[in-house]
């Protein structure tokens, strides 16, 4: 009797550990899911990166868009020394459109 009780004990246990190793194996697998995920999308960015640096690559080998991409710098150089220049007449203008100073004599 007690042998079988022991056995019984025995195959509880067995069960309760199962449980419990059912639930890591669970955790585990869904913890390298996640990672071959993650994995996933940053292959799926680095090919992306690689798309982009070739289509820059051919872009630039482009005779004739290196001469327009010259003349498009030119422009945008040009654009940037106004929007500099008006900062600069904004900062000029708010400077003297503010009233002087009054100077006491006594």
């Amino acid at each position: 009797m007690e042998n079988l009780q022991d056995q019984q004990q025995q195959n509880d246990q067995h069960l309760q550990n199962e449980v419990k190793n059912d639930g890591h194996r669970q955790a585990i697998n869904q913890k390298a899911d996640e990672e071959k995920q993650l994995v996933i999308e940053l292959c799926e960015k680095i090919k992306e990166n690689q798309k982009n640096q070739q289509e820059k690559e051919q872009f630039y080998k482009n005779p004739f868009l290196k001469k327009e991409s010259k003349i498009f710098n030119y422009f945008t150089k040009a654009d940037e020394k106004k929007i500099n220049k008006k900062e600069e007449n904004d900062e000029t203008t708010e400077q003297y459109s503010q009233p002087r100073k009054q100077i006491k004599t006594e």
